[in-house]
Formats: structure tokens, C-alpha cells, sequence
């Protein structure tokens, strides 16, 4: 194998892959290119991936010996077993800092969170709105409600397929933390085995009132059986309401009570539409009549915010997740704020589906915690939370610095820290 270099950049981290021998021929190339790495680049922030180095001399521990004296750490990331022998009979092992995957070493520098994927909607990617965007109710109706109508019986087949494929694009992109939703559960063993970590939060979303019992036992059963599986795990479980409309009045007190007392962390998509705040405070608008809300009748409408009807129910003093909390006025973002709850946004999901562009610095300004997410591939072109920030910076150019806009990729999130 001959000796190359070549490095990659996932957001601030800089991985310098090193394949070939590593000796006494080489270490002067690698020590130039290190050299000029550390002019530009922070050492905290630099891995060397050394998964495709087969050999490893005394001239080359002496150039990590070296780097470590310069920057006070190592970080090496998939070490061959060539190396993995050569740190062990040396004990460097216990020196420097050894990861099996790529991800477990970005995470160790700064971790990179997609606080929002669907994984398994991936198979729905070729309904995902084109750069001129479609109505949020409309893409509902057309494509997602007579997509999943039309899945044959090869249906898990074809979500298993969407979730690793993408998996595989998280961690190609950097990712090192996710929040998922999931309607079936699927995810759950490729995550637990993707070196990932994050939240798996099952979906509760029927508007049938004929099936929500079934629904909501169902979704009990999978929690039931997986809690002990991922117990200690990188992945836990939670509890996802996929919107205030999505269940009948009377069945928000018994799931609230059922999530609080499982302790499960919770998120909610709410406020996401202009059409969702209209039918809420008013009962009018393109709500009325659109088959993915059947659960209210007029006399049910609630005539407050939809933040305000988490808040009544319950839902919001569980802190949790909210997803493309858009239509807000002042004082559902004081709700918010005094509920502890995170805000997710997902900027091109959310321009795709014409949903507006979220108040992001009132948010911040209250010191609210935001994370960035991608959405599903059915909403959006790709899983990279760096490509959200891109489009981030451009949406609210002049309206959030973007040193503060970069934050948003790195934060935890919230519920993993309890």
C-alpha cells in the first residue's frame, strides 16, 4: 500500500486520514502536513484516522510523541490492529486517546447533533417537495397519507432499507448525536448498533378515533419490550405526539399521565402551520375540512395557541422536544421558556413545506434552548445537519450572528443531560 494523506472537514473538526506505512520514508511528509494542519486549525479539534495504516515504526511513535508534547493530546480513530498492537506493547494506549469508529472521536472533540430525523420516512423520498416548496396540508394529504396507504407487504423491508441507509449518511456526514422519530419501532436495533447515540421517540399519530386505542397499546408494547434492551445503552426511548390535532381532547390527560409516569421524554410537533394556529384560535381556515384532522369538531376547537393548549393539557410541563414551534406570538414563546422545552427548527424542511420562517432570535434572545434537525427525506434533501446550517445562515441573515447559528449544531440535547 502506498503512503498517502488526505483530510476531511465535519464542521470545526478537522480528520487527517493517514494510509501506508508510517516510517522512517514517511514521518517527514506527515510532520509537514501536521504543521500546516496546526497553523490553521485548532488542535482540539483534530483527529488522525489511522484505520488503513499497516505499519507502524519507531519514527513514527516519535512524531505522535511529538504532536502530543505540541497539542497535549491525541485523538486517533479506527486504529488498525497493526497499531492497536504497537500502542499496547508501548502502552500508549493508555496515553492517548484510541476510538473504534469516527464517530465515537467526534463526539470525544465536539459532539454534532441532528436534533430531528425521521428515519424511516426516508423510502418517501421521491415526494419530497423540489426547491419551490409545496403547502404543508397538501403534502400531507397527496403524498405522505397516500404513500403509506399504498405500502405493500414488503413495508418493513422497504423502512429497514430507509433507516440504514440513513444511518450510513449520519455518521458519513459527522452526525454523533440524533433525536428520531419512529411510527414502528424499527430504528431502534440499527441505532443501538450504529455507535450513534441519541433518543428513539415513538410515535403516537391517529386520527382515527376507532383506532387510537390500538394505537396507543401498540405503541405501549414497543416500549415495554425495548426499555430493557437499551437500558445503559447510547439509545434510549421516548414518546412522540406527532401534533396538538393529531388525538382527541379526551385522550391528551391519559397519554400525558402515561408519559409522566414512565418518565419518558416527550416531543411534540406544534404551531408548525399558520393553517394549525388559525383552526386552533378560531376554528376556521384550511383545517376545517382536511382529512388529516378529524379528531375536533367546532364545538371541540380550543380557541387558544396551540402552545397554549400544550400547556393546558399538560404536555408542556414535561419539557419537551417541539418541533417547528413557527406560529408563535409573545407569549407562547414565554410558555416555552417557562416550561424548560426545547425548540427544534429545521429550516429546509420548513421553507419546503411553506411553513414560514421561525423566530429564532426571539428565541435565543430568551435564551431558549434551540438545536438544529433535518427532518425526514421526505422533506428534505439530505440528512446533514451542515447543510441545514447553511440554509440557517441565509434565512436569518442579520437576524442571528453566525458564530451564535454555528452553536446550534453542537448543543446537547437537553433531556440526555437529566
Amino acid at each position: 500500500m502506498n503512503f498517502s494523506l488526505h483530510t476531511s472537514h465535519i464542521g470545526t473538526t478537522t480528520i487527517l486520514y493517514i494510509h501506508g506505512r508510517l516510517d522512517s520514508l514517511n514521518v517527514a511528509a506527515l510532520q509537514e502536513r501536521l504543521n500546516t494542519l496546526l497553523e490553521r486549525y485548532s488542535p482540539q479539534d483534530l483527529i488522525l484516522n489511522m484505520q488503513d495504516v499497516n505499519y507502524l515504526s519507531a519514527a513514527g511513535l516519535r512524531l505522535l510523541h511529538t504532536l502530543h508534547e505540541r497539542t497535549g493530546q491525541i485523538r486517533i480513530a479506527c486504529p488498525s490492529a497493526r497499531v492497536i498492537e504497537v500502542m499496547q506493547i508501548t502502552g500508549l494506549d493508555r496515553l492517548y486517546g484510541l476510538f473504534s469508529t469516527q464517530t465515537a472521536a467526534i463526539h470525544q472533540v465536539r459532539p454534532v447533533t441532528n436534533a430531528h430525523v425521521s428515519l424511516e420516512q426516508g423510502w418517501m423520498h421521491h415526494h419530497r417537495p423540489n426547491i419551490t416548496g409545496a403547502d404543508t396540508l397538501t403534502w400531507l394529504r397527496d403524498s405522505v397519507l397516500k404513500s403509506q396507504s399504498l405500502l405493500n407487504q414488503d413495508h418493513d423491508h422497504r423502512l429497514i432499507e430507509a433507516i440504514d441507509a440513513g444511518i450510513q449518511e449520519l455518521i458519513d456526514t459527522g452526525t454523533t448525536v440524533i433525536a428520531d422519530i419512529s411510527a414502528t419501532g424499527l430504528s431502534l436495533g440499527p441505532l443501538l448498533n450504529s455507535g450513534l447515540r441519541g433518543i428513539v421517540y415513538l410515535e403516537l399519530a391517529e386520527t382515527n378515533p376507532e383506532r387510537v386505542e390500538a394505537h396507543f397499546a401498540r405503541v405501549q408494547t414497543l416500549i415495554t419490550d425495548w426499555r430493557p434492551r437499551v437500558r445503559g445503552g447510547s439509545i434510549r426511548i421516548g414518546l412522540s405526539l406527532h401534533a396538538p390535532y393529531a388525538f382527541h381532547p379526551n385522550h391528551w390527560k391519559r397519554i400525558i399521565e402515561y408519559a409522566q409516569k414512565e418518565a419518558l421524554p416527550l416531543s411534540i410537533g406544534a404551531a408548525q402551520t399558520a393553517d394549525e394556529r388559525e383552526f386552533f384560535v378560531s376554528g376556521t381556515g384550511a383545517f376545517v375540512d382536511h382529512p388529516y384532522k378529524v379528531l375536533f369538531s367546532v364545538e371541540q376547537v380550543p380557541h387558544i395557541s396551540p402552545i397554549a393548549y400544550l400547556e393546558e393539557t399538560g404536555a408542556l410541563a414535561l419539557k419537551p422536544l417541539l418541533i417547528h414551534p413557527i406560529h408563535v406570538d409573545d407569549a407562547d414563546i414565554q410558555r416555552i421558556k417557562a416550561s424548560g422545552s426545547t425548540v427544534i427548527h429545521c429550516p429546509r424542511s420548513e421553507l419546503r413545506l411553506r411553513q414560514g420562517r421561525m423566530p429564532l432570535e426571539k428565541y435565543l434572545a430568551q435564551d431558549i434552548p434551540v438545536l438544529l434537525g433535518t427532518d425526514s427525506l421526505a422533506s428534505s434533501p439530505s440528512l446533514n445537519v451542515f447543510d441545514e446550517l447553511d440554509v440557517a445562515h441565509a434565512l436569518h441573515y442579520q437576524s442571528v450572528p453566525p458564530e451564535q447559528l454555528q452553536t446550534l449544531v453542537h448543543k446537547p440535547l437537553p433531556v440526555l443531560a437529566e
